[in-house]
């Protein structure tokens, strides 16, 4: 066979391979191929290559799409771990920080009161829904009303009131019940006689620093 017969033959052979010429070219194709060792070994090797290379891609492909099954795993695990973390501080915090309880909303008015008994002990009583508090925070107001622990300007000196607030944990504020069956609680607060320089006792409402009067000296 002459070189310039087999460049024209390795010049079709892509073509051939993937039956992509004519009928012409074809069967020139095959009959140079039957009597050409040369010719038949190239196409050989170039077929070998094709499907070489076929199962390469195939391969990068799996191990492509094994990777992005893997990150879409690691990253919807740290998603969740988040979630699960965001999750675990908000129940921490609600159940470990507290807040003032609703004046109105849990009828304080009506469940916070003040007893002074035959021996001139002032009494808070607690009932129903002021039950459900998990702190009674005790304040001092002096003449000017200021209060102790709220107010910088709070003269120990010409104290005269004492004053309560309570406080439940945050996630008690979203749901509540009525422990009133339970029956009042009474804290003692002071006796009147030990403590002349007290003049009323009243419920404060921190956040709006409001005074609600329990008890005031006759």
């Amino acid at each position: 066979m002459s070189k310039q017969t087999c460049g024209m033959i390795r010049d079709l052979l892509p073509i051939y391979a993937e039956n992509m010429c004519s009928e012409e070219s074809r069967q020139a194709v095959a009959a140079h191929l039957a009597e050409c060792k040369a010719c038949s070994e190239a196409l050989r090797k170039m077929n070998t290559e094709v499907r070489v290379k076929a199962d390469d891609d195939i391969a990068v492909m799996k191990r492509i799409k094994r990777r992005i099954r893997i990150e879409k795993i690691v990253i919807g695990a740290a998603v969740t771990a988040v979630l699960l973390l965001a999750l675990w501080l908000i129940g921490f915090t609600l159940l470990n920080s507290d807040t003032e309880m609703d004046y109105n909303r849990y009828n304080l008015d009506t469940y916070v009161t003040v007893e002074l008994d035959e021996n001139g002990d002032l009494w808070l009583v607690r009932d129903g829904l002021a039950m459900t508090a998990d702190m009674i925070c005790p304040t001092l107001s002096d003449k000017n009303g200021n209060h102790f622990g709220y107010d910088q300007g709070f003269d120990k000196e010409t104290k005269c009131g004492m004053g309560y607030t309570l406080r439940q944990r945050k996630i008690d504020a979203f749901a509540y019940t009525d422990l009133s069956l339970g029956g009042p609680v009474r804290s003692l607060i002071c006796n009147i006689n030990e403590k002349p320089e007290i003049t009323y006792v009243f419920y404060y409402e921190a956040e709006t620093n409001t005074e609600h009067v329990l008890w005031e000296r006759s």
